[in-house]
């Protein structure tokens, strides 16, 4: 990452007699974890978690600046070095994608025979076989006879002369024609319950006739794209409990759609601003947040709401009514930007409370192609590039393309200015406070889906790869 500091981590390893290995020279500013340092470059208790929606990494928390450990020993990180040193060395690569080896995947550890995978003139993995000590006489048995059952048991399996004993790169070198080397995996089938043989080549190698390995460098060959690297902030909660801030925050269980299609009451009862999510646990309900204008308005706002909800109680459509803590989320911001956040909640709730007749995952495609086209001015390429359509539930699977003319009629039949000024001008904020648009953006669409249908994720799958599919026909026309 651009800009980022870098550290090196100085740590004991677990097992004391690996301390000599673990010991280098001092190349970096030094981060020490369970040691002692005179004057470290950096300590722990000043670094914090932060991420952003493709992973995760370490700032400073006096300075806010990126901040990259480094572990420069041999000891091996999953089984010999402290937890916390592994998690500070993996971090920054714990969502990348790694370069390994070829497998075939956790099932076949266990098969007795895996063949040899080749692309081109590469061998990507060679043969290996698993040789069972069960399957073997055991060893107080004639060497006559373990030798009658070892061709036996190899020659249905083609198991060549030339294999390696073990794994990875703990492996010797065994010629199977050799007594000798017949001896020494009888021996190693005597102390271990199987042999792992790999395929080797016949020569002992082209240095010389010497076993060697080689070690390729590789690199990018293009410059790696420039990021911005977004300041880091502490996670906070702000609590606005009821009668004590400017906000009032009420529960409303029942019939949601039925209340909802009340709603439009509100206006004239509490004044714009308000904004609401529907939930179906534990029961289904509306959570209305709603600002109060005045600073003493807590009691007249409380008793207009509750007299609307004694209404809609003795209309049978509300079942309970509660006044909670109201906590922002930090992830919209703080200050401005928060406020901003919230315009956007109530300008989308006003608009979903106008349409909710009709097909609801048909108008909820409709409108996440809008918040997406208001909040980045490319939204049908945003969608494209950004929702998932591998379609992994069942539910997903049901058909698009017939109802992509549905959408795009719907789309005809949006009146939402409101909500497209109130998402560019969040967008504004978010840009200046430094957020990042992707997450903020992906989290709009799925409160448009929650208050549209409710927080369910198979739906809501459906109706993004629906906007999805309906882009792909907008991006299509605007090139013809």
């Amino acid at each position: 990452m651009p800009g980022a500091r870098p550290v090196q981590i100085s740590a004991p390893p677990l097992a004391r007699k690996m301390t000599a290995v673990a010991m280098v020279s001092e190349i970096l500013p030094v981060l020490p974890l369970g040691e002692f340092q005179q004057t470290p470059g950096i300590t722990v208790d000043d670094l914090a978690v932060t991420s952003d929606a493709r992973r995760l990494w370490l700032v400073s928390r006096s300075d806010g600046r990126p901040v990259e450990p480094m572990l420069f020993t041999a000891v091996n990180l999953r089984d010999g070095q402290q937890p916390l040193t592994r998690f500070l060395t993996e971090i920054w690569t714990a969502f990348c994608a790694p370069c390994r080896p070829f497998s075939w995947g956790p099932l076949a550890g266990e098969l007795p025979f895996l063949p040899r995978i080749r692309h081109g003139r590469s061998i990507l993995h060679s043969a290996r076989w698993v040789i069972i000590a069960a399957q073997l006489p055991n060893p107080d048995a004639p060497l006559s006879t373990w030798l009658t059952a070892w061709e036996q048991l190899r020659e249905p399996y083609k198991i060549p002369s030339a294999v390696f004993l073990g794994a990875d790169d703990r492996r010797i070198r065994l010629d199977l024609d050799e007594p000798a080397h017949l001896a020494l995996l009888r021996n190693h089938l005597h102390r271990r319950p199987k042999a792992i043989l790999t395929e080797t080549s016949d020569q002992a190698g082209w240095i010389g006739g010497r076993a060697h390995g080689v070690c390729l460098t590789l690199a990018r060959t293009q410059s790696p794209s420039s990021e911005r690297v977004r300041p880091a902030r502490a996670a906070g909660t702000v609590e606005h409990r009821s009668g004590l801030s400017p906000w009032l925050y009420a529960r409303l269980f029942g019939r949601c759609d039925d209340i909802l299609a009340q709603a439009w009451e509100l206006d004239d009862l509490i004044g714009e601003g308000w904004w609401f999510i529907r939930y179906h646990e534990p029961k289904p309900h509306l959570r209305v947040r709603i600002p109060l204008r005045e600073p003493d308005g807590f009691g007249p706002t409380a008793e207009r709401l509750g007299c609307w909800a004694d209404s809609l109680a003795a209309d049978g459509l509300l079942h309970d009514y509660t006044l909670n803590t109201y906590r922002p989320e930090a992830r919209f911001g703080t200050g401005a930007t928060l406020a901003a956040a919230e315009t956007v909640f109530a300008a989308d709730s006003h608009l979903v409370v106008r349409r909710l007749s009709g097909d609801r995952e048909i108008t909820t495609a409709a409108g996440l192609i809008r918040i997406a086209t208001g909040f980045t001015a490319s939204g049908p390429e945003w969608l494209i590039e950004h929702v998932d359509h591998r379609g992994q539930t069942p539910a997903d699977q049901r058909p698009i393309g017939a109802r992509r003319k549905q959408v795009l009629r719907a789309l005809r039949d949006v009146d939402d200015d409101r909500l497209q000024h109130a998402l560019a001008d969040y967008r504004d904020h978010a840009d200046r406070d430094g957020l990042d648009p992707d997450p903020l953006l992906a989290d709009l669409l799925h409160l448009h889906h929650a208050r549209m249908i409710g927080v369910d994720s198979a739906s809501e799958r459906y109706c993004l790869r629906l906007a999805r599919e309906t882009a792909h026909t907008l991006r299509s026309r605007e090139r013809a």
